[in-house]
């Protein structure tokens, strides 16, 4: 049954004059792609925006295909001085600082004004050039059209987004960080524009970690509608913007309002009047640290996100002296929060290694680990407090080696996935209390199309071990009839995973369809010992053929990874032979090679 990718988009539809069309949109990445030649330029801060001409009539559209022309009428004005009567250009709208990034407050501010006189286009790409439809040439040559259409007229309202081909992608990065801009978009240099989100575009984000007071939250018709923030300069509270609901998560709802309720006060301690109607001001006590994208020290925060709360406060202020008290009454019910909501599942009967044994590990096995590990995002076994769980919610700070990469979780929410890709990645996991570690079956440089098909031999009470060999070696055969060649890995616990190399073709839901018919075609040739649906009560005395891993955000537990179980077994690649042998799923252990496995 050989594996085939969805049925492809319709066609591209012709461009028509001055009519809206979807934009080629990004995917996000939490990092700099590895290899491909890429174009780099400055993500910048604005509101996307398309502009059209055709003839002496211009027309401006927003991201949502809004016909915004009178909000940008200066703008408008300007693109009917250039010689060329028939364009439809593409680009954000911004309000540059004097240091050259973007204030996207004062840009808020100057379209809901409808005053255009401070917002310049920085124009990225270009859909058609007198009148001819120019999406289908390589990117690096539709630039050229670009730069050479706004050469006709030099105006600093319609500026030109330059960029960098030679540059290092993570030099660069570091460059933006140190320039407080919101990110980079790398773009392949010979990519066409496309009208969908497509991985020839990524965006890699800067993440700015603060911590920030939380001086109110929002209700919105009795409903939780986010945090507002203020930073503590020259002693004084400065507001500094909003956490919006999405960016906390459910979880954490509840017991953010208990601090906070207990701390409601309507004479909020601002140096400036801020209007908000939907906002109920709180005491400035507590601290949190959020996540955002707005750079270091700038006006409002943007796609801002809560991770978890900070330590109590020390404004200098005397006007807040008094505050400082109740604060440390507040710490340990934060301290409580922080550990309870991150617990998707406790593991109570979990045996774990110390942090030196794990340190040990890992700088050992670094080498041959990494090519399983490294630039994938991972599920988390942590071990905090005397506590082990699969980590869910807020992260702690993360050392310098350990990335975050924000994803779309399967609720539509935006959520945190942790990769690594080095050494100081493995023991920096072990910093913050990691023990396993389960990478997803995709790569960070797309996230949305895997690169293994997995299938877990989970065997059922009543199952032994011969069986699950013996099953092995059928679905080894099954996957080489439809052309695979698949390895094992031994997981540590009482089953082996069958891993096969795939190409990039399918989204995960694809591969989903695909392991599932494959594991259903062997359960049906051996009727009564083998179930492929998950569940305890499903598999007893059965063989369960999980096949479910090969849907999008399921992880299995990666190579090399110690395991929270007796005995401190690791979960390790293994060869055919091995399994010949008979070879245990919990032949290796962070002691070494059990004395009763099989050679």
């Amino acid at each position: 049954m050989p594996l085939r990718p969805a049925a492809p988009a319709a066609s591209r539809r012709a461009l028509t004059a001055l009519t809206y069309v979807e934009p080629c949109l990004a995917a996000e990445i939490g990092a700099p792609p590895k290899s491909g030649r890429w174009l780099i330029e400055f993500k910048e801060d604005g509101y996307r925006t398309q502009l059209h001409r055709h003839g002496d009539q211009v027309r401006v559209f927003s991201r949502g295909g809004h016909d915004w022309t009178g909000r940008y009428a200066t703008v408008a004005q300007e693109a009917l001085k250039l010689r060329d009567q028939h364009f439809i250009i593409d680009g954000e709208m911004v309000v540059p600082r004097p240091d050259g990034t973007c204030d996207f407050t004062a840009l808020q501010i100057a379209v809901a004004n409808k005053d255009s006189e401070p917002i310049v286009f920085r124009v990225f790409d270009i859909l058609m050039r007198e009148g001819a439809d120019v999406r289908s040439l390589p990117l690096i040559e539709r630039k050229e059209k670009l730069r050479a259409l706004l050469a006709q007229r030099p105006s600093d309202r319609l500026s030109f987004c330059e960029h960098e081909t030679e540059i290092d992608g993570h030099t660069f990065l570091e460059h933006a960080h140190r320039l407080n801009v919101e990110g980079l978009m790398f773009k392949l240099l010979g990519s066409r524009y496309r009208s969908q989100r497509t991985n020839d575009w990524i965006k890699v984000p800067c993440q700015y970690r603060e911590v920030f007071f939380v001086v109110g939250y929002a209700l919105d018709k009795g409903k939780f509608d986010g945090l507002y923030l203020a930073r503590e300069q020259k002693r004084e509270l400065v507001y500094s913007g909003k956490v919006e609901k999405f960016g906390v998560p459910r979880a954490l709802v509840k017991p953010i309002l208990a601090e906070l309720d207990a701390l409601v006060d309507g004479g909020r301690q601002l140096t400036s009047e801020v209007r908000k109607e939907k906002a109920r001001w709180v005491k400035p006590v507590l601290r949190a640290h959020i996540v955002h994208r707005a750079g270091l020290g700038t006006t409002r925060v943007r796609h801002a996100k809560f991770e978890c709360w900070a330590e109590p406060p020390t404004i200098a202020a005397p006007a807040f002296a008094k505050l400082i008290k109740p604060a440390k009454a507040h710490a340990p019910a934060a301290a409580r929060l922080t550990l309870a909501d991150n617990i998707m599942t406790e593991l109570v009967e979990a045996v774990v290694p110390t942090g030196a044994q794990l340190r040990a590990h890992w700088r050992k096995v670094a080498k041959v680990a990494l090519p399983y590990l490294a630039r994938r995002p991972l599920t988390l076994v942590r071990h905090v407090d005397g506590v082990t769980f699969y980590h869910k919610g807020p992260l702690p700070p993360l050392p310098p080696a350990v990335h975050p990469l924000e994803i779309r979780k399967a609720d539509g929410t935006r959520g945190i996935r942790l990769w690594i890709d080095s050494v100081a990645g493995l023991l920096g996991l072990v910093d913050i209390g990691v023990v396993e570690v389960h990478p997803w079956a995709a790569t960070i440089d797309d996230i949305e199309r895997p690169d293994m098909m997995i299938f877990d031999l989970d065997p059922g009470e009543g199952v032994e071990w011969p069986f699950v060999l013996e099953t092995a070696f059928r679905l080894r055969a099954l996957l080489a009839a439809e052309g695979f060649d698949c390895w094992p890995k031994l997981t540590g616990g009482s089953g082996v995973h069958l891993v096969t190399p795939i190409k990039r073709s399918l989204t995960h839901e694809d591969l989903h369809r695909c392991t599932k018919a494959l594991a259903e075609r062997l359960a049906r040739n051996h009727p009564g010992r083998y179930t492929t649906t998950p569940g305890a009560r499903h598999r007893v005395g059965k063989l369960f053929i999980d096949f479910f891993r090969n849907r999008r955000g399921q992880t299995a537990a990666g190579c090399y990874s110690p395991r929270a179980r007796p005995g401190l077994p690791i979960a390790m690649p293994t060869t055919w032979r091995a399994l010949e042998d008979g070879i245990r799923p919990n032949a290796f252990t962070l002691g070494g090679r059990r004395s009763d496995s099989p050679k």
